[in-house]
């Protein structure tokens, strides 16, 4: 999209080209009455105005109801698919995109794999929403035939192996059994996993940057250390919080991409300063590090889910 009005509307992240590379254009008619998109989501952060769209990932600065009534911001906005004809039926329109996206893929298959070698974990989250699952794991047989499946329906090379759980760091041995049955088979791989960090060693990312080939990992680290006590409830605490954040610093180093996510909530938000000061002190190796926070399903659901964001876009 063009920047029409430097002063009305600037883009702040394009558009997805690829999508827009297989789309019909949408040329402005006229005659015909436009509306904004159901993909279009508006807000307003430090006074100023954006509109998102969903489908398209491109976000604009811009007041959309006022950008609608110019002739040239019109047409950019109809190009851009954030205006669409009224009555236009956009769910078919986003089954047919999806159809076409799926239709354009080079080799049928899949790219992704995500694998649980365990449902068990030793800590309790008071937000985990796999409470009462049994803590059943992988067994030998199981994991065998995970690495037949990938080897026989991966469509990627490298194909991306997603561990999960559970605490999937809680059986190394599944892992390093998966691992070692792709790489005899010749599978290429990569890996990613979603951790609570506390049984990450030095050993352990021996391991990561070494036959489990892990290139990003998500660890969750739920605020400041009383809250984060509270909040994982572990089986036997041992000083997690800041052996987790010593990990992440060696895991960075390392060059291993780490994404500390803070499940969030407004009981929280007052130790938040010093969570961010203890994520400073502690994590000597930063250039690999990224933090976000993600509001609680329950928070996302309720009244307050907007007043909440607005902290966090101000953090």
């Amino acid at each position: 999209m063009e920047r029409a009005d430097s002063e009305a509307m600037i883009e702040r992240i394009p558009r997805d080209e690829a999508l827009f590379r297989i789309l019909p254009a949408q040329e402005p008619q006229t005659g015909v009455t436009y509306v904004p998109s159901q993909f279009v989501l508006t807000f307003a952060h430090n006074g100023k105005q954006y509109a998102f769209h969903t489908l398209t990932k491109q976000l604009l600065e811009t007041d959309l109801s006022n950008a609608a009534e110019s002739n040239i911001l019109k047409e950019a906005l109809i190009r851009g698919l954030f205006l669409v004809p009224k009555g236009k039926d956009e769910c078919a329109y986003y089954q047919s995109v999806s159809a076409l996206m799926r239709a354009c893929t080079k080799k049928p298959g899949h790219r992704a794999f995500m694998v649980l070698p365990t449902f068990g974990c030793n800590a309790r989250c008071v937000y985990c929403y796999e409470e009462g699952q049994k803590p059943v794991s992988m067994s030998e047989e199981t994991a065998d035939a995970v690495v037949r499946y990938i080897a026989e329906t991966h469509a990627a090379d490298p194909a991306k192996i997603n561990w999960f759980g559970g605490e999937p760091l809680l059986r190394p041995d599944v892992i390093d059994r998966i691992c070692k049955g792709l790489s005899d088979a010749g599978v290429r791989y990569r890996g990613g996993m979603v951790s609570n960090g506390s049984l990450i060693t030095p050993e352990v990312i021996e391991k990561m940057k070494g036959l489990w080939n892990i290139t990003g990992i998500q660890i969750s680290v739920d605020g400041c250390e009383a809250d984060y006590i509270a909040r994982k409830r572990y089986v036997g605490y041992r000083d997690y919080y800041r052996s987790v954040m010593r990990a992440v610093s060696n895991m960075s180093e390392a060059g291993i991409r780490v994404l500390i996510r803070c499940n969030t909530d407004e009981s929280i938000w007052d130790g938040v300063p010093q969570f961010l000061n203890d994520l400073s002190e502690n994590i000597a190796h930063k250039e690999n590090v990224q933090v976000y926070f993600s509001p609680l399903d329950s928070v996302r659901r309720g009244p307050n889910a907007y007043a909440l964001w607005e902290k966090i876009l101000d953090a």
